[in-house]
């Protein structure tokens, strides 16, 4: 997005620990009710609103609630100088919904706006699973792209990316 000559900013909305849900315990693989790491960050282009973004790590990646670097800009660079590691390979499930209430407010759209919501689970190189996240994304602000192909009549995975410059292009 830098390199397209759009500006990039991260507000830090909430770094705490919070009790894992039933859903984030079985990501995480801890116990419903065991204290994990929470990090929900807004994310900008250009000065508006693009994404909200959730983290929720393992209790003992708490250290990375109180990183400068969290606040402004990537938590996986965050996690390499705090921890030595990253993730280097996961799975994200995307699906189509409306958003209502903070959330719209958050993103600076109407109630019922479409958006994508991502869920990720990133492992690092170990196979040590460092995140788990859920995502909304501005439906007016994100194409998805998802190539196909055939090599040799062997089934390869779907290569997929997104551009979260839609409709910022001057």
């Amino acid at each position: 997005m830098r390199q397209r000559g759009h500006s990039l900013a991260t507000e830090l909305l909430y770094a705490g620990m919070v009790s894992a849900t039933r859903h984030v315990a079985t990501a995480l693989g801890v116990a419903t009710g065991d204290l994990v790491v929470r990090i929900t960050r807004r994310r900008f282009v250009d000065g508006e609103p693009i994404a909200l973004q959730t983290s929720y790590l393992r209790p003992e990646m708490a250290a990375l609630m109180d990183d400068p670097g969290v606040a402004s800009g990537s938590l996986y660079e965050a996690m390499e100088r705090c921890f030595g590691r990253r993730p280097t390979e996961g799975r994200e499930e995307y699906t189509a919904v409306v958003v209502a209430g903070d959330d719209a407010n958050l993103l600076g759209l109407p109630n019922g706006s479409a958006c994508l919501a991502v869920r990720r689970f990133a492992r690092s190189r170990d196979g040590y699973l460092v995140e788990y996240a859920e995502s909304l994304l501005r439906g007016d602000r994100y194409t998805l792209y998802v190539d196909l192909g055939n090599t040799a009549g062997e089934a390869r995975q779907a290569k997929v990316s997104g551009d979260s410059s839609k409709g910022l292009r001057r």
